[in-house]
């Protein structure tokens, strides 16, 4: 019996021997391990619940799964200490991507993921941080559209007018190249042969047009376009920021002197400074270029750079109808040479001096407002197709009134703000008494 109690002894011994040394082992010693998952900084670092998180050993060893709180915190328990990959991913809905982003979606579904790779969990190393991305989330849009002008004898008239682009994506944007148009159109709602059920013009008609059914639902038609210059990468627009273009980028709160008459301005209150203005529009080397006089009053500030002008039918300085019977497009091209110029379809023969209007795809639109008269029963027809545009904007107290249009704030992360942009510009914009380039209501 004593012999064979020592042999059992002897066993036990080794076997606890083996535990204990296993015990020490930091190889096999789980660790509590934890993910933050997070949409990053130009989002605050901002996060939601049911970010799905999988770690696999990079050995295959090991695999485990679990999902986030609306911290964006994932908490693995207990974990096999050694070296993983980390995969985050989260599939949003329409409606669960404007809840958190602010921003609508036309996709049916939009996933965003994320990874570490290489990362080693042990006693010492057992917090990450994940950041999940997609593609862009925004573009550039219209943030503020100041049309109507200030009071004909005490203000500025229209003399002011401009718009502001701003960047409403997560990322660095840059605005060389971009196109800012007017469209054209009829501002009557009879109807005749040559036009829609609405008044407005049936493209479809107009002569050497070749886009057939097509023509007046995937494409706009504008009288006058300019562009933003630069090679590229010369005028960044971050996250959140914008840029104002003036019609004339000077102080028009002060008197406007040009040559030997002045052009007082009563109340100063009624119109703005845009002296400082990131852009402004002025014709004076266009029209010298064509051995043609440009008007006296449309000053150019030497320290603005000024739009390129791509496109002109008419205009001898940047107008945006006071009235309100405008529409205006942001869009991009690498081949605007290529666009066809139509007349309108009231034209029944070509000649030398027809006037022809560019045919932008609409395709290639970033942003599209429609404005109209303040009297409904001044109303001019539709501009553009509504998958453009779905609403429009009016000045409750007209022309020459020092209001403004800007458009709502639907987020906020930090600093940016994500603004509303539904496509219908009755619900996404407002109207302020006062325009504030550059600012916020």
């Amino acid at each position: 019996m004593k012999r064979i109690t020592k042999f059992h002894f002897l066993i036990l011994l080794t076997i606890f021997s083996f535990i204990g040394c296993n015990d020490d082992d930091p190889v096999i010693q789980p660790v509590a391990s934890e993910i933050v998952a997070n949409f990053g900084a130009a989002f605050d670092n901002k996060s939601v619940a049911g970010i799905e998180v999988k770690l696999s050993g990079v050995d295959n060893s090991y695999t485990y799964t679990a999902t986030s709180n609306a911290e964006g915190v994932i908490n693995f328990g207990e974990v096999n200490p050694g070296k993983y990959n980390a995969s985050a991913s989260i599939e949003f809905t329409p409606d669960s991507y404007k809840d958190f982003f602010g921003i609508t979606t036309k996709q049916d579904k939009v996933v965003f993921s994320g990874i570490l790779e290489n990362i080693t969990i042990n006693k010492d190393s057992k917090v990450f941080n994940i950041e999940l991305k997609s593609s862009r989330i925004g573009s550039l849009l219209f943030k503020q559209i100041y049309f109507a002008g200030s009071h004909v004898k005490e203000g500025a008239v229209y003399r002011d007018l401009f718009f502001e682009i701003y960047n409403n994506s997560n990322e660095t944007i840059y605005a060389d190249g971009l196109y800012f148009g007017q469209l054209w159109g009829r501002t009557k709602s009879t109807t005749e042969d040559y036009t829609l059920s609405n008044g407005q013009y049936d493209w479809s008609k107009s002569l050497e047009q070749t886009k057939g059914d097509k023509s007046n639902t995937d494409f706009s038609y504008a009288d006058h376009v300019y562009q933003i210059p630069g090679s590229g990468k010369d005028y960044a627009i971050a996250p959140g920021e914008s840029m104002v273009i003036a019609g004339t980028a000077i102080n028009h709160k002060e008197p406007l002197v040009v040559g030997d008459k002045t052009y007082s301005v009563a109340n100063p209150d009624l119109t703005i400074d845009l002296s400082g203005a990131d852009f402004e529009v002025n014709f004076i080397e266009h029209f010298n270029a064509l051995g043609k006089t440009p008007l006296k009053t449309d000053i150019d500030n030497p320290s603005v750079p000024n739009l390129l002008i791509t496109y002109r039918l008419n205009a001898k300085e940047l107008i945006l109808d006071p009235l309100g019977r405008d529409s205006f497009v942001l869009f991009r091209t690498d081949d605007i040479s290529s666009f066809a110029k139509l007349p309108t379809p009231d034209k029944t023969s070509l000649t030398e001096t027809t006037k022809r209007y560019m045919q932008i795809p609409n395709e290639l639109i970033l942003d599209a407002v429609e404005t109209n008269h303040t009297d409904p029963a001044r109303s001019y027809p539709r501009r553009l197709d509504p998958s453009l545009d779905g609403g429009q904007a009016v000045m409750p107290k007209g022309s020459y009134s020092s209001q403004s249009i800007i458009r709502k704030v639907t987020k906020t992360f930090g600093n940016r703000k994500v603004l509303q942009d539904t496509n219908n510009t009755t619900d996404d914009f407002i109207v302020i008494d006062r325009p504030v380039p550059a600012g916020w209501n």
